[in-house]
């Protein structure tokens, strides 16, 4: 089984990640290719998503789990050895956090009793809030309109401290040739 979300469209997820983007720039008063994304989880989502908490979890209690968020219990867990590798500008470790930030912002307005359960066939790309949370880490950490044609996997990871598989999607989905 697994949730169904609300429909939400990738400009829809876009708009909501380009906001985000230039409204932490303006509080922090920088501009960036780098999105300081452990900055937002730790700082700024507490004070934006009512009594949310971001929590550093030991390897034991999370097992297999990178990250978890918790819509009703309010909290961000993230996977002490994530959390420290994230720290230390792992790209695939910032896109982790990303994408649970991902689900606060665009989940946490949803009543948990409206995160439908339905098997996972039946569940439309759009309504999957995983694929929403990955939409939404892609979004805020390469934003669409600072890619151009002539960017690389090598060039998108760099600027944008992201992994290589990251970069090398982010690219394919925006129909980049160079990917």
């Amino acid at each position: 089984m697994s949730f169904k979300a609300k429909p939400r469209s990738i400009k829809d997820i876009r708009e909501k990640a380009e906001l985000i983007r230039t409204v932490t720039e303006m509080a922090m008063d920088t501009k960036t290719e780098q999105f300081p994304i452990l900055h937002f989880a730790e700082i700024i989502i507490p004070q934006i998503a009512e009594d949310f908490t971001f929590v550093i979890g030991s390897k034991e209690e999370m097992g297999n789990n990178l990250g978890l968020t918790d819509i009703k219990e309010k909290t961000i867990t993230i996977r002490e050895d994530v959390y420290e590798n994230a720290y230390n500008g792992n790209g695939r470790d910032l896109f982790t956090t990303a994408h649970e930030v991902g689900h606060v912002l665009l989940h946490s307005e949803q009543n948990i009793q409206q995160l439908a359960r339905t098997n996972k066939e039946t569940i439309k790309p759009y309504e999957n809030p995983e694929w929403q949370a990955d939409t939404f880490a892609a979004e805020l950490l390469m934003p669409a309109s600072m890619i151009t044609e002539d960017d690389t996997v090598f060039t998108v990871a760099r600027r944008f401290g992201v992994s290589y598989s990251a970069a090398r999607i982010r690219l394919n989905k925006l129909g980049i040739i160079n990917a």
